[in-house]
């Protein structure tokens, strides 16, 4: 990791070559290409493991009703036919 973070400060100095950021580029892609996929992969098992045990069918059931919600918000506004504010004057 050390190292990783050590290359891809050296260069930085790359930067200052005509078309260095080219070179900076594949320097980059090529060191942490590997450590990518693998945070990847860990995030796809973490979140795989987290539905599992949590319970899929739940937080889809939650999403599907929030959309229900927010639906049938969107048709009351959609079917409102007065948009005018009601202001109420009080005599003295």
């Amino acid at each position: 990791m050390k190292i990783r973070i050590g290359i891809s400060a050296l260069c930085g100095l790359l930067d200052l070559i005509p078309g260095g950021f080219i070179i900076k580029g594949i320097v980059n892609a090529v060191i942490n290409s590997d450590f990518i996929y693998k945070i990847g992969d860990e995030a796809k098992k973490f979140l795989s493991d987290k539905i599992n045990k949590s319970g899929g069918r739940q937080n889809i059931l939650n999403l599907i009703e929030g959309y229900r919600d927010s639906i049938s918000l969107i048709e009351s506004l959609r079917d409102k036919n007065e948009w005018a504010r009601k202001i109420q004057i009080l005599n003295n």
